[in-house]
């Protein structure tokens, strides 16, 4: 990190047990200025400009930051709230930053207020987005990509988008697990093999990093299940969190009746050739309906 202090009285606090994981970050504040910023933070490639004094930028705790932009006018101010996650090339700004006069009155129309931006608890910024002077986003929402904010948005649990940004989802919430390991850590996987097996004597295929962290998540052995079938001839024999791993030409000593295939990479792909090598070899035995495909992305 590349902090530098022009003028006096600026501080950078960090309330933390330990400092933040900072990433090519560049700090930069001017007379009076102060940040804070929360615990168990990551932040990466962030410019936080403070050109002009009396700024304040305050993190709680918990925030993660790809890389972005934090630019502040006079006497502005930025508050992020706990939990926060934002994506790559994320825009703060509390100001214009240039004039805009009347063409007619010679006027200024942006002539300087002091501005706020607030950003509440748990709150996710996709890429690209940016949001601008006097802009509100409330608890448990998210920002869509190349969204531009431009307001307040007091209802909480919203998806806003669009440029300018709009609710365009409201009842929401959002967790930062992908989908697949979110539905292992809530059983809804597991529940749903274990319908589309029921009472079925099945095998599965593929010792794949999936199975082995849906498995190592269930404690529950199906006895329904007689093994893993895996190409890998460095696993065959081994004991796969209750499961053992046999080969593809021990299939048919097995009398399974059902194959349910759970490979998670390249999910189509692997799904198919693996269907159609059962149905060459075994057309008697089954091949379960992919559960990835009903999981991730409807019937």
């Amino acid at each position: 990190i590349d902090i530098n202090f022009k003028g006096e009285n600026n501080t950078i606090e960090i309330v933390a047990d330990t400092l933040p994981d900072f990433i090519d970050c560049k700090f930069e504040l001017s007379d009076n200025s102060h940040i804070k910023i929360g615990n168990a933070s990551r932040i990466r490639n962030l410019h936080v400009s403070m050109p002009q004094e009396n700024c304040k930028l305050t993190i709680g705790k918990d925030f993660f930051i790809r890389s972005g932009l934090f630019a502040f006018a006079h006497a502005s101010e930025i508050e992020i709230g706990d939990y926060c996650m934002f994506s790559s090339d994320v825009s703060l700004r509390t100001a214009d930053g240039h004039t805009i006069i009347n063409n007619e009155t010679k006027e200024i129309i942006n002539k300087y207020e002091r501005k706020s931006i607030q950003i509440g608890n748990h709150i996710w910024v996709g890429h690209g987005a940016v949001i601008l002077k006097n802009s509100k986003i409330s608890d448990d929402s998210i920002v869509g990509i190349n969204s531009i904010v431009n307001k307040k948005f007091e209802k909480t649990n919203i998806i806003i988008a669009g440029s300018p940004a709009r609710i365009i989802k409201t009842n929401i919430n959002w967790d930062h697990r992908t989908i697949m390991d979110y539905e292992i850590d809530n059983k809804i996987t597991f529940n749903l093999i274990k319908e589309t097996i029921k009472d079925k004597k099945v095998l599965l295929w593929g010792a794949s990093l999936f199975l082995e962290k849906l498995l190592k998540q269930e404690k529950e052995i199906l006895p329904n299940i007689l093994g893993i079938v895996d190409k890998d001839s460095k696993k065959w024999g081994k004991i796969f969190y209750g499961y053992k791993i046999i080969s593809p030409d021990e299939i048919e000593s097995k009398n399974t009746e059902a194959i349910l295939v759970t490979i998670a990479t390249k999910i189509y792909y692997y799904y198919n050739l693996i269907s159609k090598e059962v149905k060459e070899k075994y057309p008697s035995i089954e091949i379960l309906p992919n559960i990835f495909e009903r999981e991730l992305y409807g019937d």
